[in-house]
């Protein structure tokens, strides 16, 4: 999916779990730092491999969240299938500090750069389906993001 849809995750969303899983990873691992990073973990004052541990961790982080992004927009592209707004997520960001992703949809009636809560994302993500009302209602909200978003008013 990643090869039809940009993604771009900023920033380093790193979570205890990525931080732990650097922390247990072997020496031969972590990443080679180049001289800059060598640099930094001198003026930081931390080992070169904690500070490959750290970047480690960022990589955990960019991957996982990559991957829930890339579940996020085959689920928005299967909801727009349905919708009376045919489209496409051509790129998906999310910028360091802001709590919404930017979901750029090509559509027949136009380019709409959606602005999706956090919150709301989460819960497309992590929606399993089994309840059909609940999915219902996220394909409701998340049509009703893009109509808005063209300027079509809630059209569901």
């Amino acid at each position: 999916m990643s090869d039809l849809i940009n993604i771009v995750v900023n920033g380093s969303p790193v979570s205890l779990e990525d931080w732990s899983k650097a922390k247990s990873a072997a020496a031969g691992e972590l990443p080679v730092l180049n001289n800059a990073q060598l640099e930094a973990a001198r003026r930081l004052g931390i080992s070169e491999g904690d500070y490959g541990r750290s970047l480690l961790a960022q990589y955990y982080g960019v991957e996982r969240v990559r991957g829930r992004a890339e579940k996020f927009a085959s689920k928005l592209n299967q909801m727009l299938l349905g919708s009376p707004v045919v489209g496409q997520v051509v790129k998906l960001e999310r910028r360091p500090g802001e709590q919404v992703w930017t979901a750029d949809i090509g559509t027949q009636a136009g380019a709409a750069s959606v602005q999706v809560p956090m919150e709301l994302f989460d819960d497309v993500v992590d929606d399993p389906g089994n309840n059909l009302n609940y999915t219902k209602w996220l394909q409701t909200k998340m049509n009703s993001l893009v109509q808005r978003s063209l300027n079509l008013g809630d059209v569901a």
